[in-house]
């Protein structure tokens, strides 16, 4: 038998738990799409002057980004909670009064929005400073704090405002059902690490886009991952403090409720010698 030992450190919640040999993955496997069940998502887009430049394909960053977010909300589920916010657009330079808070929420989450994003996004001009923390600050409170919460970061920069990691980090635990995604710009470098950073602290996914094309793909993938339903399954079981008392279980998924500090236990056993056993979780709170 093998022992399999999850830490509960003040969590209160579902935890799937998928379980597999050599060769299967099995985390993925512990999520089920359903229809209607939509979170709340808010776009947070760049407006810093850099936008301006060349992204390939014979268009800008700014005017890729804009086809892209215009087919991203065409293809909104009408029930899915939506808003966006803009950092850059109101302060030119960074020495300038303001320039480290200018971040502006121009279109509130919600669903009857879609006319409301679609002219936010025609009115979407390159212009000032990357202020990136503050605006993920923001960002995180406009979509408040019950339920499955995404943000996602289209930027093309470094922020010229401090370092966004530890704001990204502080959000991510806050507690809340929230991720963040990144839709990084053709940037490299110092750039680049940083915004890898945000969408890592920020328990979300990375994606780059160097071109008109893979801007789009992008935008448009990171929103779909953003918005997808999804629910537990898998059979019910109930792990034990008490490692030599704990639940045989066997390949398959399986669903316990975590509600005090501790740790919970449960036994596989290996029938086969020399074989690797997989053990992943998925926590939703």
């Amino acid at each position: 038998m093998r022992t399999g030992r999850v830490i509960a450190a003040g969590l209160a919640g579902v935890l799937a738990l998928a379980v597999a040999g050599t060769g299967v993955a099995p985390a993925a496997a512990a999520e089920e799409q359903t229809q209607g069940t939509y979170g709340r998502m808010i776009l947070v887009l760049d407006s810093s002057g850099s936008m301006k430049e060349p992204a390939g394909g014979g268009s800008t960053k700014i005017e890729a980004a804009k086809q892209a977010l215009n087919t991203v909300i065409d293809d909104l589920p009408e029930d899915a909670d939506v808003g966006m916010r803009v950092f850059g657009a109101k302060v030119f330079g960074r020495k300038q009064k303001g320039a480290c808070e200018d971040t502006q929420l121009v279109v509130e989450p919600g669903t009857g929005n879609r006319d409301d994003l679609s002219s936010a996004v025609s009115g979407y001009k390159p212009y000032g400073e990357t202020p990136i923390p503050v605006a993920l600050e923001r960002a995180a409170e406009d979509i408040g704090a019950e339920g499955k919460r995404s943000i996602i970061l289209v930027s093309d920069g470094e922020s010229t405002c401090g370092d966004p990691c530890p704001a990204a980090q502080a959000i991510a635990g806050q507690g809340i059902d929230l991720q963040i995604d990144v839709v990084g710009l053709s940037v490299s470098g110092k750039a680049r690490r940083q915004l890898e950073c945000i969408a890592e602290k920020g328990n979300g996914t990375y994606y780059d886009a160097d071109d008109a094309e893979g801007i789009g793909e992008s935008i448009s993938g990171a929103s779909q991952r953003a918005l997808r339903p999804f629910e537990f399954t898998g059979t019910q079981v109930k792990g034990t403090p008490d490692a030599a008392a704990a639940p045989v279980v066997k390949a398959g998924q399986y669903l316990d409720t975590i509600q005090t500090r501790g740790e919970r236990y449960y036994r596989f056993e290996r029938t086969a010698p020399g074989t690797t056993v997989h053990f992943g979780l998925i926590f939703e709170g």
